[in-house]
């Protein structure tokens, strides 16, 4: 198969960004939400996404493109 490795590169960084910030969307949405909580979550997931490097993403998506047989 053969694709586009920017495509391979988005879809890396969507699929992490979007793990982090489910788990903090479903506890804000709970009827029983703490604000304080939810802020602090946030925060939190602010630290882990500025500790993702641009070369840990990368070479992530290279993983996952050779696999898949994806022309760098």
């Amino acid at each position: 198969m053969h694709g586009s490795f920017e495509f391979v590169i988005v879809a890396v960084i969507t699929q992490s960004n979007i793990g982090l910030v489910k788990p903090l969307s479903l506890e804000s949405q709970k009827s029983s939400c703490n604000v304080l909580q939810a802020q602090t979550g946030s925060y939190r997931m602010k630290i882990v996404i500025s500790k993702q490097t641009t070369e840990a993403v990368y070479q992530r998506a290279v993983a996952i493109a050779e696999t898949v047989n994806v022309i760098l």
